[in-house]
């Protein structure tokens, strides 16, 4: 049809650069739409990878999340354990003499004398 318009001999010299104008226009519309449909398909693909690590790394992350959960009740109950030993060792501290007073003091307090 442009062809046919071209050859019209009474066609104006400004419409056949026109013409020529828009064509060269969609060639670069045409080259455009191209590379846009060629870098969201490579958008495309990239999150793709992007999202399937990201499930892994949220799939790791909820594995660390139930082992700190362990180890939380784990220190909770070795605190407790620890009180516990603390208690016994005061208690222990206050029935065994002074180990560092000297042997007569030992004897006096072993058969109850102050």
């Amino acid at each position: 049809m442009i062809r046919e318009i071209a050859s019209i001999p009474a066609a104006p010299q400004r419409l056949v650069a026109d013409v020529r104008e828009m064509k060269l226009l969609l060639r670069e519309v045409l080259g455009l739409h191209r590379a846009l449909l060629e870098s969201s398909l490579s958008t495309d693909s990239k999150l793709d990878v992007t999202n399937e690590r990201l499930d892994l790394a949220l799939g790791e992350l909820g594995g660390l999340n139930d082992k700190l959960g362990r180890v939380d009740r784990r220190l909770v109950t070795l605190e407790e354990e620890l009180l516990a030993v603390r208690n016994a060792v005061r208690e222990i501290a206050e029935i065994v003499p002074d180990l560092n007073r000297g042997p007569l003091e030992k004897v006096r307090d072993a058969i109850g004398g102050e």
